[in-house]
């Protein structure tokens, strides 16, 4: 999932959960955030339900949440709310097969993104779930004490050398790069 801001990063997480395209017509998209949902609410069954939603009205609850924030941008959703669709319906994805999400420039986050991605690793940490952020280190910076005490393992890249870049950027571009403009590029 590209980086960008939290509430998009949030977005598209839910928009693959719910197996949303972006030629997909409203009433498509409604549909499947319906079926999403049903389905998330029948494997959430018997666990406690969020903000204390009864069992029977999980789905309803569940659905409202989701359209708000896919339909009609939830700039009025409370994090807990979007906390709640993004773990139900990952749990739900986990309890039918494995999961891996890929979340790009995580450096770029906000405070609600970097709160339910702690969440998610903290309530879904026995599920068959791997969430790789892929960030630069100023992310450690603004979050010094990021994902204490949940199960993650940091991998810490260095820089690429000059001669890396170069053959980073021939295979990207398919033609030789002059040493001149590979020189700049790295340096910058």
């Amino acid at each position: 999932i590209p980086g960008g801001t939290g509430d998009r990063v949030l977005s598209q997480l839910l928009r693959e959960l719910c197996g949303i395209f972006d030629d997909d017509s409203r009433p498509s998209i409604e549909h499947k955030i319906e079926t999403a949902t049903l389905i998330a609410a029948q494997c959430n069954l018997g666990r406690s339900g969020p903000l204390g939603v009864p069992a029977s009205e999980l789905q309803r609850y569940l659905s409202e949440q989701v359209a708000s924030l896919l339909l009609h941008g939830g700039e009025s959703l409370p994090a807990e709310r979007i906390r709640d669709a993004v773990l139900l319906l990952l749990r739900a994805e986990c309890q039918h097969r494995s999961v891996l999400v890929i979340l790009e420039d995580l450096h770029w986050a906000d405070n609600l993104t970097i709160g339910v991605l702690d969440s998610v690793l903290r309530d879904l940490a026995d599920e068959p779930l791997l969430l790789i952020a892929l960030a630069r280190p100023e992310l450690y910076t603004a979050y010094p004490r990021l994902w204490a005490g949940r199960r993650v393992r940091n991998l810490r890249l260095n820089a690429l050398s000059l001669e890396e870049s170069k053959a980073l950027l021939q295979l990207l571009l398919g033609t030789d790069v002059p040493d001149r403009k590979s020189t700049r590029l790295n340096s910058s």
